[in-house]
């Protein structure tokens, strides 16, 4: 029985009634609620970041499903950058390559732009962990344009750079600014 039959009732039919009688509750269920919630309030910070990676990953595989990507919407920046501020150096760094890892291999991206791409977003994550009283919107919107130069310099060396990805660049630092502008401070501000 699929999901939408066993959860939804269909108004109107003789699923109706009996639909809430199919849910049983387990009282066992109720000892995952500590299990889950003791180390939330633990290891905020952590969970913060862990949220924020999930939902950098789902922008990047949906983004590329839809299209997305085009506008310059990416998460994948400010959660380097959040975490680089948040953990330091080493954290933000790896953080940044994992992130640029996963979404080429969700989106099958695998070439050689990799090269400059990995290292670059590590080099963001560990230059944010300098953070000691920056504006984080100046800090992010420094960074995101460092990235985008960088790969505008690695595409130039290679005699490659496509003009059509300047739309791109642009929209990116507006949405990067975006979100450093309103969300970064609120997000540090809970860490």
């Amino acid at each position: 029985m699929g999901f939408k039959k066993f959860i939804l009732p269909r108004l109107g039919s003789e699923h109706n009634e009996d639909w809430a009688q199919k849910i049983k509750f387990n009282p066992k269920l109720l000892a995952i609620i500590p299990i889950i919630a003791i180390p939330t309030f633990i290891f905020k910070s952590f969970m913060i970041i862990i949220s924020l990676i999930a939902l950098t990953i789902a922008v990047s595989y949906f983004g590329q499903k839809t299209k997305l990507k085009k506008f310059g919407l990416e998460l994948a920046t400010f959660t380097t950058i959040i975490t680089g501020i948040s953990f330091g150096a080493l954290p933000g760094a790896l953080i940044g390559m994992i992130l640029i890892a996963i979404h080429n291999i969700l989106t099958r991206r695998i070439n050689p732009y990799w090269i400059i791409v990995m290292p670059t977003f590590g080099l963001i994550g560990a230059l944010a962990s300098l953070y000691s009283g920056i504006n984080i919107f100046l800090l992010g919107l420094g960074l995101t344009i460092f990235s985008h130069f960088a790969f505008i310099m690695f595409q130039t060396v290679l005699h490659r750079f496509p003009a059509k990805y300047l739309p791109y660049f642009a929209l990116n630092v507006l949405f990067n600014a975006f979100l450093f502008y309103r969300f970064a401070p609120l997000v540090i501000g809970v860490l």
